[in-house]
């Protein structure tokens, strides 16, 4: 289950934090990083999220977090893929790799 996180990432990205499954997504995490990206730099924290919208202009991306967080609504769902993205040397966001997770039932 997942809910609208009260702010932003980078203010253009709209994350929904995990809330039941938060350690079955951190456990994805930790299996990702040793057994696909093996040598990569982690990320000095993690919060299990996943990442539902991106929306350059910062007054709408904020009015529909806004939005979201006051109708209170829980999101349950299945990934059924993961997408993994680097930064290039000029810090902009590359889709590195997309990993299925498994078909759903």
């Amino acid at each position: 289950m997942c809910r609208p996180r009260d702010d932003t990432w980078e203010d253009e990205y709209l994350f929904l934090l995990v809330s039941e499954g938060r350690e079955q997504v951190s456990q994805l995490h930790e299996s990702i990083y040793r057994q696909v990206l093996r040598g990569a730099q982690r990320p000095s924290r993690f919060v299990p999220h996943m990442t539902v919208g991106r929306h350059a202009d910062k007054v709408a991306l904020r009015a529909g977090v806004s939005e979201a967080a006051e109708m209170d609504l829980p999101l349950i769902g299945r990934a059924l893929s993961l997408t993994v993205y680097r930064r290039d040397k000029d810090a902009r966001r590359v889709r590195e790799l997309d990993i299925p997770l498994g078909a759903a039932s």
